[in-house]
């Protein structure tokens, strides 16, 4: 195969390759869109009437007051490794 040939042949290769590969970043966004989306119709409204027991409830309120606090402490910066740090 001449030079040539063999360097068209590549080319066409690398952009079939570049096509496929975002197509299917395409085709994969798209489907876990729906995804979310099914998970959020289906399953969200369910979990709504679910009654939880007296232990989880408590538990579930720490978890939120834990998170909460955590979002109020401030970020510190290290200076000495030049990256930052909450």
């Amino acid at each position: 195969m001449p030079q040539s040939c063999a360097y068209t042949h590549w080319f066409r290769c690398d952009r079939l390759f570049r096509y496929l590969r975002s197509t299917l970043l395409d085709n994969l966004d798209g489907s876990l869109k729906n995804e979310v989306t099914w998970v959020n119709a289906f399953i969200e409204p369910k979990a709504k009437k679910v009654k939880l027991k007296r232990a989880a409830l408590q538990e579930l309120q720490e978890l939120k007051r834990t998170a909460a606090q955590q979002k109020k402490q401030p970020e510190v910066i290290d200076t000495s490794a030049g990256n930052a740090r909450k």
